[in-house]
């Protein structure tokens, strides 16, 4: 007589391999589940380990796990509702028709989403230079090309680019791209043209700080002809001279760590043409850099106290145009610096007022571009990290901040 049947059991389901992240875009990441020989009716539970979420059927976050075939899930799914240049990983664990679970597969690759094209191109200048300005789209880097003249900027982490001195009265085409963590680039945004002043008569004249000079040449004389009453050469033309000097900044608002904008960017250019601002760019956030520069300006005004922040008689020294500058005070005063600002280990979870230090840092120097400065250590604040340690040079870029890191900020 035949027994009857043994309970039903299932085989155990294997670990799959590390997802496959195919081509981003800036909010979305397509993954492919391995399945490793599995059967079809193997069920797969995904999840992200940058936002330490799973993944539900429509690709966005969840505090739980959910189950699917990967016929449910799709051949390629694509996670949702992601950060611009962020970079990510995913897991993904199996089970069985018992639901028994394997093993977490190793990580995925890190990917970073992509960035957009920078926006709002303007060229602005005067008689000899133009500046061609863009804003940023949270991108690692930028690449600026003068198309006329045939130079660029190299890749840069400003939002500025400025070609060098230029013949008077040309015009220059300009055109901007940027790239993510990846080094993935995007297409150029559209070119916009500036053109220099036009050109003077080559007199030497004494040109104020408001606007071109206009100059009448002098009238040749004319030799005298015995008998013959000379001829008056017509008197020529005023000509029109542009300007060559800096125009004067008009300071109005009150200034000081943590404020931003166009006033800002005027502080920091003039800050640099009287050779207290060291900063390789103006990026219009009134930053430490920024700070220090005012210490060292109000210090060579001979300003009682020099709280680095600019107010009534620091905006009077500016808008006046005749503060003294770092060369011409003696003696020099130089920029004071911050030793030892980063002290801590910092990595993913990891929060406090060093972290929202350290948010600030990386803004400044053009690689945090969340709205805020949480201090909390997240996906983004690791991102900016893995930028600033490429930009440096680093061997390897772990997206923590350690010695080597916290010396290099340190430093800056």
């Amino acid at each position: 007589v035949t027994s009857t049947q043994s309970v039903a059991r299932y085989t155990l389901a294997a670990q799959p391999n590390a997802m496959t992240i195919g081509t981003p875009t800036t909010s979305t990441l397509p993954i492919t589940i391995n399945v490793t020989g599995n059967s079809a009716g193997t069920t797969y539970s995904l999840y992200n380990t940058t936002s330490l979420n799973y993944l539900d059927s429509a690709g966005a976050t969840t505090s739980t796990p959910v189950w699917q075939t990967t016929s449910t899930w799709g051949s390629s799914f694509a996670v949702t509702g992601l950060s611009i240049n962020a970079v990510y990983q995913f897991v993904v664990v199996a089970r069985n028709g018992s639901n028994t679970t394997t093993a977490t597969s190793t990580a995925s690759a890190a990917k970073y989403t992509l960035v957009d094209v920078p926006t709002s191109t303007t060229v602005t200048g005067g008689a000899n230079g133009l500046t061609f300005s863009w804003v940023a789209s949270n991108a690692t880097a930028f690449y600026a090309e003068d198309t006329t003249a045939g130079s660029n900027s190299t890749w840069i982490t400003g939002t500025s680019f400025s070609p060098g001195s230029l013949s008077c009265g040309t015009t220059h085409s300009f055109r901007v791209k940027a790239r993510n963590g990846d080094s993935t680039e995007t297409a150029f945004a559209d070119a916009v043209s500036g053109s220099t002043n036009s050109c003077g008569s080559g007199i030497a004249v004494n040109v104020g700080s408001g606007g071109g000079a206009s100059v009448t040449p002098a009238v040749p004389a004319t030799p005298a002809v015995p008998g013959v009453s000379p001829a008056v050469p017509a008197t020529p033309a005023s000509v029109s001279l542009p300007s060559t000097a800096s125009p004067v900044a008009v300071f109005v608002k009150t200034l000081g760590v943590g404020s931003k904008g166009a006033e800002v960017k005027q502080l920091q250019q003039t800050l640099r043409e009287l050779g207290f601002f060291k900063h390789p760019t103006n990026t219009g956030l009134f930053g430490p850099a920024t700070r220090a520069a005012v210490v060292a300006f109000q210090k060579a005004q001979g300003f009682k106290t020099a709280p680095g922040t600019v107010g009534p008689a620091t905006r009077a020294a500016l808008n006046a145009g005749t503060g003294v500058s770092a060369d011409e005070s003696a003696p020099p005063v130089p920029a004071p610096t911050t030793v030892g600002e980063f002290v801590s280990n910092l990595k993913l979870g990891s929060r406090g007022e060093e972290v929202r230090m350290l948010q600030a840092k990386l803004r400044e120097l053009g690689f945090f571009n969340h709205p805020t400065d949480t201090g909390l250590f997240g996906g983004v604040t690791r991102a900016a990290v893995v930028a600033f340690q490429k930009d440096q040079g680093f061997a390897t870029a772990p997206g923590v901040v350690g010695p080597a890191t916290r010396a290099a900020l340190n430093n800056l």
